[in-house]
């Protein structure tokens, strides 16, 4: 597994990765009024009572399979509201309201190949396509919304120091149109990807992950319902959002979502050749991606009067959630919400040095989620810790990979909270997994090492807690370094 906890899942990756979702929550730890981590850049929720996007992952533990797919091609009803744009796009990401409440915060980031020539214009000959928005402008109707967007894009432009090459076209759907697309999307990447979400449905089930009888595409599909509110569509380049009329909080979530249509452009988001990699860095790729749209989506915030931060909140509170947060696990929360908390803060450390910076990031991202919780050990060209030996199946293997900080963090939160989780996973010192199938579900077994013998201790007894609260569940010490942790469920 790579990426915190969402898991490797190619589709599920390039889809989270291109569509990132936008989640409405007041707290994400399991209880509706109990703020918890916020993904892609922190935890799963914001603290202040945002929303966050959501992603999808595939081998890694923090950012693989196990996060839901963001890329849909959904034609919007007659109660849709749209304002034109250019089919020729590429991926992107979903967004979810990851706000800080006007807080100043400096991140900005885009994502993409770099071969995909000028990193500050994105245009692939290495010209600065300066006309591209004043052209896309005339195409576009003179409504409310293609006024707004048009506004948003100059915003968003030069706040990020790149030009679109196309303008996305913006959707406004009702709630039940907007549910329907979510599901469709979910639908669809589950049945191209049958085998990874059956894969890490098991996986996710042995960790505690997921409660019950219940099927990783049935969780994303009522994670939808808890508050997703817009994304982005990778095949068509345009974006969706979950609301009937515009309001100052529709221009945060569309800025947020504009961000990823951008830096798609520019860079690209869909990475095939992350496909094979074990390591974490399709949640590390997602976590920079979604910190770098909060940032901006952040200043954009900052110009708002009081009246719009009022209408703003009251918005994002009148959001309709059929589903309860309660429904879910914290750590499936956590490894949703980490990329948007953590990604933040990563990513804003980034802009203290420079656009330079974050760019370069977009050109050889971290590939672990400590460097990401730790973005001055980046900047310091900090290497990775060693690999650790992957432990031995009791049966045929299935999968393995890494976990990673940020994952173990999400899944010590359901034993600790998540102050105290995240501390103990600081010491992480590198992990590998393997997982196995038995005739009553599956097994993951994880060799873990620590930066010192001291943080080794304190893991140990954090694992030996969380082990406590679950059959199935055993750790053993394989030699004086090395922590292994067998689950099953």
């Amino acid at each position: 597994m790579a990426d915190t906890h969402s898991m490797r899942l190619r589709a599920v990756r390039s889809a989270l990765a291109a569509a990132l979702l936008i989640l409405v929550a007041s707290g994400c730890s399991g209880s509706d009024d109990a703020p918890a981590p916020d993904s892609a850049g922190r935890v799963l929720v914001d603290p202040d009572g945002g929303s966050v996007e959501t992603a999808s992952g595939g081998t890694s533990a923090d950012g693989e399979s196990g996060e839901a797919p963001g890329a849909i091609a959904f034609d919007a009803d007659a109660d849709s509201t749209s304002s034109g744009g250019d089919d020729d796009s590429s991926d992107g990401d979903s967004s979810e309201d990851g706000s800080t409440d006007g807080d100043s915060s400096d991140d900005g980031s885009t994502d993409g190949d770099s071969s995909d020539g000028d990193s500050t214009t994105g245009d692939p000959d290495g010209e600065d396509d300066a006309s591209a928005s004043t052209d896309s402008d005339e195409r576009i109707d003179d409504t409310p919304l293609g006024q707004l967007t048009t506004e948003l894009i100059a915003f968003v432009e030069r706040e990020r120091g790149l030009t679109f090459r196309s303008r996305p076209e913006i959707e406004l759907l009702d709630n039940a149109a907007f549910g329907a697309a979510w599901t469709a999307v979910i639908a669809q990447d589950a049945a191209e990807n049958s085998e990874d979400y059956a894969n890490f449905t098991d996986i996710y089930r042995a960790m505690g992950v997921i409660d019950g009888d219940r099927t990783l595409e049935e969780i994303w599909t009522r994670f939808g319902d808890a508050g997703v509110i817009g994304f982005y569509d990778p095949d068509t380049g345009n974006i969706k959002l979950r609301s009937g009329e515009i309001t100052a909080f529709t221009k945060t979530v569309l800025v947020h979502e504009l961000v990823h249509a951008l830096e798609d452009q520019a860079f690209g988001l869909d990475r095939a050749e992350y496909d094979d990699r074990t390591d974490e860095i399709d949640w590390t790729f997602s976590a920079l991606t979604e910190g770098s749209a909060r940032v901006i989506e952040s200043r954009y915030r900052q110009q708002f009067t009081t009246a719009e931060r009022t209408e703003e909140d009251a918005a994002r509170a009148a959001l309709p959630r059929t589903v309860s947060l309660s429904e879910f696990t914290t750590s499936f929360l956590e490894l949703q919400f980490g990329r948007y908390r953590y990604g933040e803060t990563f990513t804003a450390a980034l802009w203290a040095e420079g656009q330079d910076a974050v760019d370069a990031a977009f050109e050889n991202p971290p590939a672990t989620s400590e460097l990401i919780l730790d973005p001055e050990s980046f900047l310091r060209g900090t290497a990775p810790d060693a690999p650790i030996s992957t432990p031995p199946a009791d049966a045929t293997s299935f999968t393995s990979g890494v976990w990673g900080e940020a994952a173990w963090a999400a899944v010590l939160s359901d034993t600790f909270d998540r102050t105290d989780a995240l501390e103990l996973a600081d010491g992480w010192g590198g992990d590998a997994y393997v997982a196995w199938r038995t005739s009553t579900g599956a097994c993951v077994r994880t060799h873990i090492a620590a930066d010192t013998a001291d943080e080794l201790d304190d893991y140990a007894q954090a694992l030996e807690a969380w082990a406590r609260q679950q059959v199935g569940r055993e750790v053993f010490y394989p030699t004086a370094d090395i922590i292994r942790v067998t689950a099953c469920g």
